[in-house]
């Protein structure tokens, strides 16, 4: 069906040139018959070396040759002795016509070759300019979807072509971009062009290209309707849309899985380093339980009731202690390893109490304050409330007196504020006390996990956690979450 609608667009853009070769020469005709008695003969023939330039970088060459062909003619025609025929009375008029021609044809041939020098130049500057769009479409793409949708998007303004991307392994190609229609055949073809690593043909047109680089496939590029074998050019700016996709493709690949061995060998040298410095602490009250059981079980009839309740007492503290340690450190590899976290409405001031009643004690006084009415929020329980137990232990260790902690809604948010009347944060110390491994005061001890695991559930939660000054000396360290948790959610009804 495109060949006769070609060879009429054709068949007309000669005739359209024709007819202006032909009013170019009746032009110079005109303005000659006007001023031949002002005019000798060499200068009329000006008129027709005009025309012939005109038409030489105006028109095709075939109507440019005509033009020159028929301004001789014109000429011997109407300014020639004889006039109004074709007889050449005068040998030097055929020196004069032979010259004319020539130089006609010389300019015409001259002019269409610079037309074609100057075609290539701006078709090569539009490739070009089409080549670096997609290079920086490419380069500005964050992940391989956004690769696959940037070269269909450039094969469709490169190449007017409608197509598919699919990625993945052959084994598991999968649809990223489409904007051409789908046929049945489509998939098996894309599979065995990836297996096999060459082109495969679907009818009616679809050319399915596999996406290689560094000796592996990462998808296949189908292009529907592909530019004809009779369009080198076409198929340059097609095979370079797919090295550049494949390249970039391979790029992507070779960057996740160079951050996903940084952030392996990163894990297991915070594993190392975690285990390292635990150590001393796990010993710790290990030995006191040791040493506190060995002793009730040598010489019970020897220990007064007292004695025999203090040791009972440490057992326990130092096995509460432990059990924290061990929590921090099972949390912490939870948060490392990306769990997904369990998310639910709870009411804020149970999880507070909660965290409280772990910690409090003789002499360890834990104050708890929030509104009456039931303050939700969605987040992990279990999570949240080890945060709380982190600081209000924290606080503990760093302060006196009780401590306190307040819950609160402030415009969408929840609260947890955990307040205590120590020595406080200095201000250029408190970007680092959320980090691993880094202790308010090294006489306090600790392995310095607390803060940085209250830090983890903060983010992991959508909130943050900051320290500030307590006025009247001691510091406040909060925990503020979204009421909605991560995804925004709406709060439910209660009844």
């Amino acid at each position: 069906m495109a060949g006769p609608d070609i060879n009429a667009a054709s068949t007309g853009v000669r005739v359209w040139s024709l007819a202006a070769a032909a009013g170019l020469v009746a032009g110079a005709t005109a303005a000659g018959l006007a001023l031949h008695d002002a005019l000798p003969e060499t200068d009329l023939l000006m008129f027709y070396l005009l025309a012939v330039v005109v038409a030489s970088f105006r028109l095709p060459r075939v109507a440019s040759l005509a033009t020159a062909v028929g301004a001789v003619a014109a000429f011997n025609f109407f300014f020639t002795a004889p006039r109004y025929t074709f007889f050449v009375n005068e040998r030097r008029h055929l020196l004069t016509f032979a010259g004319f021609g020539a130089l006609g044809v010389l300019v015409s041939t001259l002019a269409a070759r610079a037309r074609e020098r100057e075609a290539v130049a701006a078709r090569r500057e539009s490739e070009a300019r089409g080549l670096f769009s997609m290079a920086r479409a490419l380069a500005d793409a964050t992940d391989a979807e956004a690769l696959g949708r940037a070269g269909l998007a450039q094969a469709e303004a490169l190449l007017g072509l409608r197509g598919v991307v699919r990625l993945g392994p052959p084994s598991a190609l999968r649809v990223v971009a489409r904007t051409a229609p789908e046929g049945e055949a489509e998939g098996a073809a894309a599979q065995r062009a990836a297996e096999q690593g060459a082109p495969t043909v679907t009818e009616p047109g679809m050319l399915h290209l596999p996406l290689v680089a560094g000796g592996e496939c990462h998808g296949v590029l189908g292009l529907w309707q592909a530019a004809s074998a009779e369009d080198p050019r076409g198929h340059y700016v097609r095979d370079t849309l797919v090295s550049q996709l494949a390249s970039a493709l391979a790029r992507e690949v070779l960057a996740r899985r160079s951050a996903e061995e940084s952030r392996r060998a990163d894990r297991e040298r915070m594993r190392s380093s975690l285990l390292a410095s635990v150590s001393h602490d796990l010993r710790t009250p290990l030995a006191a339980i040791t040493g506190a059981a060995t002793t009730l079980l040598a010489a019970p009839a020897r220990l007064e009731a007292g004695a025999q309740v203090r040791l009972l007492g440490q057992i326990v503290q130092e096995s509460h202690r432990l059990e924290r340690l061990v929590q921090n450190l099972l949390h912490l590899t939870r948060l490392e390893d990306d769990v997904a976290i369990e998310l639910d409405w709870q009411v804020a001031q149970e999880i507070a109490g909660s965290a409280a009643a772990r910690l409090a004690g003789p002499g360890r006084a834990v104050i708890v304050r929030g509104p009456e009415e039931a303050l939700l929020v969605r987040c992990d329980a279990l999570l949240v409330e080890q945060a709380l137990v982190n600081l209000v232990e924290n606080a503990f260790r760093h302060g006196s007196g009780p401590v306190e902690v307040e819950v609160a809604a402030p415009d969408g948010w929840v609260r947890f504020a955990v307040s205590d009347r120590g020595p406080g944060i200095p201000p250029e110390a408190r970007s680092e006390v959320f980090l691993r491994f880094v202790r308010r005061s090294s006489a306090a001890g600790g392995v310095g996990l607390g803060l940085a695991i209250v830090k983890a559930v903060a983010e992991v939660h959508g909130g943050r956690a900051e320290v500030s000054t307590r006025d009247g000396g001691g510091c406040t360290v909060a925990l503020t979450l979204p009421a909605g948790g991560p995804a925004g959610d709406a709060l439910p009804e209660l009844p």
